[in-house]
C-alpha cells in the first residue's frame, strides 16, 4: 500500500530544529545535519546559472571567485565542496581551491589553478560546480 503525507513545516518534538531520522542499519541520523544549504552552478565568470540560497558570483580577477550566500552560515566553519569541469587537453585537469582565509558566514571564495602547473592563478574557461554543508544561522 502507497502512503502519501503532504505537509509544509516539519518540526522536531522536543527540539524544533533537530529531527532524527532512520538512517542506513540500525543507525539514525539528524536531518537538518545532512542537508546541502548551499549551490550553484556558475560559469567560468563566475555568473550564476543556477542556484540554491546563493545571491551572487563575483569575478575578483584572474582564477579568483567570491560567492555571496542569502541565508546566513552560523559560523565560517562550513565545509564547501567544489569542483570544476575539465575537459581541455592541454591541461587535463583543473583544480579549484576554497581561499579558507576569505571564508565568512555570508561569502567565501574560490581560487583556480592547473594542476601540476607553476603559473598561480588562471581564469580556466570552465563551468563551476559548489555545494555548502554546515549549519544555518
Amino acid at each position: 500500500m502507497t502512503s502519501q503525507l503532504n505537509v509544509d513545516t516539519i518540526k522536531g518534538n522536543e527540539t524544533a530544529g533537530s529531527i532524527t531520522i532512520q538512517g542506513e542499519g540500525s543507525k539514525t541520523t539528524n536531518l537538518q545535519q545532512g542537508l546541502v544549504k548551499v549551490w550553484c552552478f556558475a560559469t567560468e565568470a563566475a555568473a550564476l546559472t543556477d542556484s540554491f540560497n546563493m545571491t551572487s558570483g563575483t569575478d575578483n580577477g584572474t582564477g579568483d571567485y567570491s560567492f555571496t550566500i542569502a541565508n546566513n552560515m552560523n559560523n565560517a566553519t562550513y565545509a564547501i565542496l567544489n569542483t570544476v569541469e575539465s575537459t581541455v587537453s592541454t591541461h587535463p585537469v583543473a583544480n579549484a581551491n576554497v581561499a579558507s582565509d576569505a571564508t565568512t558566514t555570508t561569502l567565501y571564495r574560490v581560487h583556480h589553478a592547473w594542476v601540476n602547473t607553476s603559473d598561480g592563478f588562471e581564469d580556466l574557461d570552465r563551468d563551476n560546480y559548489h555545494a555548502v554543508v554546515g549549519d544555518l544561522a
